[in-house]
C-alpha cells in the first residue's frame, strides 16, 4: 500500500485491471468483431470467435470484479469515518462502473426464463452498457494522465 489512505493492496488492483481487461476482450468478441476481422485467423486467436466460450469468461471476470469492487466498497465505507472520501473523478468512475453492473446484470437477467425485457428494452440495455464501458475507459485514461485519483482526505499531499 502507498499510504494509510489506500484500500487497496498491489495485488487486488493488479487482479481489478487483470478483469477489467479480460472484460473489454470477451465483451468485444461476443459481438463477433475477432472474427469478422479476421483476428481470429491469427494462430493462437481462435478461441476469440467462440461466442460461447467468450461468454462464460465474460460471466467469470465480470464475478472477479463484482468480488473486488465489493471488498473495496466495504473498506471505503469503514474508512469513511476517517475523512476519507470520493474524489469527482472517483464519483464519476463509481457511478459509470455501477451503471455498467446494472445493466450486465439486466443482461444476465435477460437470458434467464421466466424474464422478458421488450426489444426496445433490450437494445436500450445493451447500448446503455457499452456506452458506459467505453466512457468508464475514456474517464480512467483521464485520470490517469492527470493523476486522478479516487480518494481524498485532508491530510494528502498535493
Amino acid at each position: 500500500m502507498k499510504n494509510n489512505y489506500d484500500i487497496a493492496s498491489r495485488w487486488e488492483t493488479l487482479i481489478f485491471k487483470f478483469s477489467v481487461a479480460v472484460l473489454v476482450l470477451s465483451g468485444l468478441a461476443q459481438m463477433p468483431l475477432f472474427k469478422r476481422y479476421y483476428i481470429s485467423e491469427i494462430p493462437g486467436l481462435a478461441w476469440t470467435a467462440d461466442f460461447h466460450f467468450n461468454h462464460i469468461l465474460h460471466h467469470v471476470a465480470a464475478a472477479v470484479l463484482l468480488f473486488v469492487l465489493f471488498r473495496w466498497s466495504v473498506i471505503y465505507l469503514r474508512t469513511k469515518k476517517h475523512g476519507i472520501r470520493l474524489s469527482i473523478s472517483g464519483w464519476i468512475r463509481t457511478g459509470l462502473f455501477a451503471t455498467i453492473i446494472i445493466t450486465g446484470l439486466l443482461r444476465a437477467l435477460k437470458n434467464l426464463p421466466g424474464f422478458y425485457f421488450s426489444p426496445l428494452a433490450t437494445t436500450s440495455i445493451i447500448w446503455i452498457h457499452l456506452t458506459a464501458s467505453a466512457l468508464l475507459g475514456v474517464a480512467a485514461i483521464y485520470a490517469y494522465f492527470a493523476a486522478g485519483k479516487y480518494l481524498t482526505h485532508p491530510n494528502f499531499s498535493k
